[in-house]
């Protein structure tokens, strides 16, 4: 599982250093999706990008589960 939870938050902050950063200026990320119900992988994402803010759509009245067909 080790390996899982590493391949894919090095996946997710490679895109957003090489992609994302170098183009706009971020201060937040919103998690969505099933990850953002995954206390493990948020706070592994949270932790390896720890100079931006983080945040659940459920805060913004978005639910994290919502999905368009």
């Amino acid at each position: 599982m080790r390996t899982f939870w590493n391949l894919t938050v090095e996946s997710i902050a490679l895109s957003y250093e090489r992609f994302i950063f170098p183009k706009w200026k971020v201060d937040e990320v919103i998690l969505s999706g099933g990850g953002a119900r995954n206390p493990v992988l948020a706070e592994r994402i949270k932790k390896r990008l720890n100079h931006v803010e983080f945040s659940n759509s459920d805060d913004y009245g978005i639910p994290a589960d919502a999905k368009r067909p």
